[in-house]
């Protein structure tokens, strides 16, 4: 939710309060009272789809720590098979090793995968004394098994979490402005009858509503 949707909720939750306050005059209205339960019903599931909405938050930075950590670990195995083939004056492997930083960290998601595993291949199919003549330790190797790992299971992840997250949104999208148009068109005009009152003027004061994308009151 953003922080209009925030605010709106925020609003349809304490104006509710209000009513929960004032039974014996919320009921001397049956129209009211059915146009109130309609509300809560939309609150309730604007307030559930919030909730399974931020449960998916955390993928997108989860995902760009894994690809880190995979570029951070591939870079000094890839480094030193490129190194030890060019002593060994096979200068096809020494080329075929030869990747920079970037093309882990910042290439297609696939692509880096993808040579990631090249280079871990290679590695475990030398000798660990005379890869680590050349700086990569066997824990380097482990540490890029498990980086290649993880982000193979991020990238394999279902798809259908982003199809959700994206449900949740416009379940939000559509709810909001719904609940408001409830709002204005049937319950603002049936609480004139207690425009003066104090049950009116906490009404009117719950209604009050500051979008925060231009600092103005919008009910």
């Amino acid at each position: 939710m953003d922080d209009y949707q925030t605010a709106r909720l925020k609003s349809y939750r304490t104006t509710l309060t209000v009513f929960d306050r004032y039974p014996a005059e919320t009921a001397a209205i049956p129209a009211l009272g059915r146009a109130l339960t309609w509300v809560r019903e939309r609150v309730a599931e604007v307030e559930q789809a919030a909730e399974d909405q931020a449960s998916y938050a955390p993928q997108g930075s989860a995902k760009n720590a894994d690809r880190e950590a995979l570029a951070t670990a591939a870079l000094p195995v890839a480094q030193a098979l490129a190194a030890k083939a060019d002593e060994d004056g096979d200068e096809a492997s020494a080329d075929l090793y030869d990747f920079p930083y970037s093309d882990f960290a910042y290439a297609p998601e696939q692509d880096a995968l993808d040579r990631a595993g090249v280079v871990l291949a290679a590695a475990r199919a030398e000798d660990p004394a005379a890869l680590a003549d050349y700086g990569a330790e066997a824990t380097h190797v482990d540490a890029l098994e498990a980086a290649h790992t993880a982000f193979a299971d991020v990238l394999s992840a279902p798809r259908d979490e982003v199809v959700r997250r994206e449900a949740h949104t416009r379940t939000i999208e559509r709810l909001i402005p719904e609940i408001a148009l409830r709002f204005r068109r049937r319950i603002d005009r049936m609480m004139t009858r207690y425009r003066g009152t104090p049950f009116g003027d906490e009404y009117a004061a719950a209604r009050r509503v500051v979008d925060p994308r231009r600092g103005t009151p919008d009910a």
